[in-house]
């Protein structure tokens, strides 16, 4: 397992709270607009790439009707 080093100003207890009782956690300003912005750009790069996302059933468009992109290790930013 890698170490992932968290920023000072983050506060992890109330991250790890939120974690236990909503599943998930919401920190502002995680990321600078500039990360944002090139990121945002990356995807738009990468458009016509997308798919639309599924369930175990395959795509149900009524159930999930959005599209994802993996990660791949050749985008730089993401």
């Amino acid at each position: 397992m890698e170490a992932v080093i968290i920023p000072g100003d983050w506060n992890v207890d109330q991250i790890l709270d939120d974690l236990d009782q909503h599943g998930f956690s919401i920190v502002d300003d995680a990321y600078s607009s500039e990360y944002q912005h090139a990121v945002s750009q990356e995807c738009l790069s990468h458009l016509n790439e997308f798919r639309n996302a599924a369930i175990q059933n395959g795509v149900v468009n009524n159930i999930r009707s959005d599209h994802i992109l993996w990660l791949q290790p050749e985008f730089q930013i993401s």
